[in-house]
């Protein structure tokens, strides 16, 4: 039997990793998960979808990482690496198995779910999704969180991985989006998956230990091109460094949209003294990449009407947080559209959005600059099938123009492949400390009156690149609100050590 596959790699790094080896930003980053996952928990409970969910829930481990993946995950406000979303299952898990452990080991446990199924999720990421949703991801980061907390072995651990992948599956976009909360369901199955996996070691069951790297195995039937570098530059390449913590209940390309839409209607109060309301607007024009442009044409086709459905469809929640001045769980409510839902959707009739090919120029530009490593050797005629792959899944983007033209030609596309091809294929030697996700987007708000609204907003609001200080304080508000209670245990949460104390700091962050 192969000893040094993927599987086995992975399952040494995340064995013996220690909180000590581990550098402090990443700590520091792995605990605001927590709190920022805990805050997306709180958040949507009461939501009726929610309260569904939680229909039949025990305090039993299997039950509440199930619930609190589904809860966390599947409305929009979970947290998220580069090419990952690892939170439900590296969180969820890690809250599951808290007693008789401290701190510390929680948040070790954790960023070893971030380091090994975000990358599982980079080297996916020229595929159908895009990093959005990866069931696999889910479940890895669920084997890895417990496998970890339960002592198993790194030969234990690289079994629970394999059986983790066995029959995960990538979660369709049309699940994504569904009715009654089905793509909260889907992520929450496959977090349990990855739960499961660990005791059915425990078992005596094994896996298939080449399962990634077989062919037809997870990489050949999970995207188009694997990028397989992904998997290089353990303890040296810190993916927990590329954290975004998303303020909205919305998809991460729509984030800073969403953010530049928000500071219009604060400008407009300081300016006017008063609310700009949703009958003076003439339109709303958002400009932005391929991925936020994308993913809302593709929603939109989809139809998704639903509330829950909210944090894919662009221009609904553009119009519901017109009308409502915020977007937060109310909007995920049925009662909310119920009373609001014609005058949102009135505004979201007059939104506009545009593909900027300079914003999707400056997305690939930053991730050659700071990924190089990560598609080393990858072929120019490669890209070009997964152009063609890509067509096929989302459509073709709007034909470049005279001034695209020049925009593209000056982001030099030889210069970028000849980066590429000489990179060194190992993450190692990425920058990933100066990782930003580019998501912007260009907002203009016409009014009746004839005055326009400028905004714009290059990188989301509390990801990479943005004010940590500012940050740390943004995702507190968001667990917190007004609430006094909850501002004192989410400080006494960002400073708590101790032995043993994991069990009471997470009952404490739940409450």
């Amino acid at each position: 039997m192969a000893t040094n596959t993927i599987l086995h790699r992975l399952a040494r790094f995340a064995r013996d990793l220690t909180p000590g080896a581990i550098p402090a930003n990443v700590m520091e980053r792995a605990r605001l998960q927590h709190i920022g996952f805990a805050a997306a928990v709180r958040r949507v409970r009461d939501l009726d979808v929610a309260r569904t969910l939680a229909a039949g829930v025990t305090t039993q481990p299997r039950d509440t990482i199930r619930l609190h993946a589904a809860l966390g995950g599947g409305f929009g406000w979970d947290d998220h690496l580069f090419a990952g979303h690892t939170s439900p299952g590296g969180v969820s898990a890690a809250w599951a198995l808290a007693k008789g452990h401290t701190i510390e080991e929680l948040l070790c446990a954790t960023v070893a779910a971030n380091e090994v199924a975000g990358r599982l999720g980079a080297a996916l990421l020229l595929g159908p999704t895009a990093g959005e949703a990866l069931g696999p991801v889910h479940a890895l980061a669920a084997a890895t969180a417990a496998a970890r907390l339960e002592g198993l072995d790194a030969s234990e651990m690289a079994h629970a991985m394999a059986l983790s992948l066995r029959a995960s599956a990538v979660i369709p976009f049309g699940a994504t989006i569904g009715v009654a909360g089905t793509g909260a369901k889907a992520i929450g199955a496959a977090v349990v998956h990855g739960f499961d996996a660990v005791q059915q070691v425990k078992n005596g069951e094994q896996g298939q230990l080449d399962i990634v790297e077989a062919t037809g195995g997870v990489l050949d039937s999970g995207c188009w091109l694997p990028l397989r570098a992904a998997f290089t530059g353990l303890g040296k390449a810190w993916l927990t460094t590329t954290l975004s913590y998303k303020l909205l209940p919305a998809a991460d390309p729509h984030q800073a949209a969403l953010q530049a839409v928000d500071l219009v209607l604060k400008r407009h109060i300081k300016a006017a003294d008063k609310r700009l309301r949703g009958d003076l607007i003439l339109d709303i024009e958002i400009a932005m990449g391929a991925p936020g442009w994308g993913l809302a044409r593709r929603s939109s086709a989809f139809g998704g009407a639903e509330a829950v459905a909210l944090p894919y469809a662009l221009e609904r929640a553009v119009g519901a947080s017109v009308v409502a001045h915020e977007l937060g769980e109310a909007q995920l409510g049925q009662a909310w559209w119920n009373e609001h839902g014609d005058a949102a959707m009135n505004v979201a009739s007059r939104v506009r959005l545009v593909h900027d090919w300079g914003q999707t120029m400056g997305i690939i530009q930053a991730l050659v600059d700071v990924f190089a490593p990560l598609l080393a050797g990858v072929r120019f005629s490669e890209l070009r099938q997964v152009a063609k792959r890509s067509v096929k899944e989302h459509g073709n983007l709007p034909a470049p123009g005279v001034a695209d033209l020049l925009v593209i030609a000056k982001a030099r596309p030889d210069r970028l492949m000849e980066r590429i091809r000489y990179a060194s294929g190992n993450l190692a030697d990425a920058r990933v400390d100066e990782w930003q996700l580019r998501f912007g987007a260009q907002v203009r708000v016409g009014t009746i009156r004839g005055g326009s609204w400028p905004s714009s907003q290059p990188i989301a609001i509390a990801s990479p690149g943005w004010s940590w200080a500012e940050t740390r304080d943004l995702v507190i508000e968001k667990y917190a609100g007004d609430d006094g209670a909850a501002m004192d245990r989410v400080q006494r949460a960002l400073k708590a050590t101790g032995t043993n104390q994991a069990k009471r700091w997470v009952k404490q962050l739940l409450m």
